[in-house]
């Protein structure tokens, strides 16, 4: 079981940002270009006008690269940057934490679990794979005696990704917030496709 990229966060993005986004991906192989897409897609629900910019670092182990790269789509005035970059988005994280100190208003979307321990004056949010749940659903299953091999996707609708709370106070929080979670019913009620590709 495995769960599937979350469209939430990067439509909160569109929210934040007036003008530009960025996504760091890590390797460009099709998993992470998942993200890209459906971070695409999010953003375009709620702020069509956006550009997104894209930047891939071909690793995963590399904080000062990912750090790097995300200077620069800062540097190109990216307003949010969300990572799909493994240990590369921690130099994500940093960029934007010490841009922030700089005074510049710019926010970091983290991913996999809720990273907001490492920068929570720049965190907006993270996109969490509930790992957790995937396991305790196959275990479950397997105690059941009907646990049978192969891949299930396990969405919003499954619980088998969230986001993490946004404890930062931003202008329209709340209207954000409730066009965000309006979205993510959608989602759920199957009315709203999250593309992969």
């Amino acid at each position: 079981m495995v769960p599937c990229r979350s469209a939430p966060p990067s439509a909160l993005a569109g929210r934040v940002a007036k003008q530009k986004v960025g996504f760091v991906g890590g390797m460009e192989i099709p998993l992470i270009k998942k993200f890209e897409v459906g971070f695409r897609a999010g953003v375009q629900a709620t702020n069509p006008e956006a550009a997104v910019l894209v930047q891939y670092t071909g690793s995963f182990d590399n904080v000062s690269h990912g750090k790097q790269v995300a200077q620069d789509l800062l540097a190109k005035g990216c307003e949010v940057l969300f990572h799909a970059a493994g240990a590369d988005g921690n130099g994500v994280i940093q960029a934007v934490r010490e841009a922030r100190a700089a005074g510049k208003d710019v926010y970091v979307i983290g991913v996999d679990s809720d990273q907001s321990h490492l920068a929570p004056e720049a965190m907006l949010t993270s996109m969490v794979k509930r790992v957790d749940l995937a396991v305790w659903e196959a275990v479950k299953a397997l105690r059941a005696g009907h646990f049978t091999g192969g891949d299930v996707v396990m969405g919003l609708k499954e619980g088998g990704v969230a986001y993490a709370p946004v404890r930062l106070e931003f202008a329209g929080k709340e209207a954000a917030l409730a066009q965000v979670e309006a979205l993510k019913a959608r989602i759920i009620a199957g009315e709203l496709a999250v593309p992969a590709r």
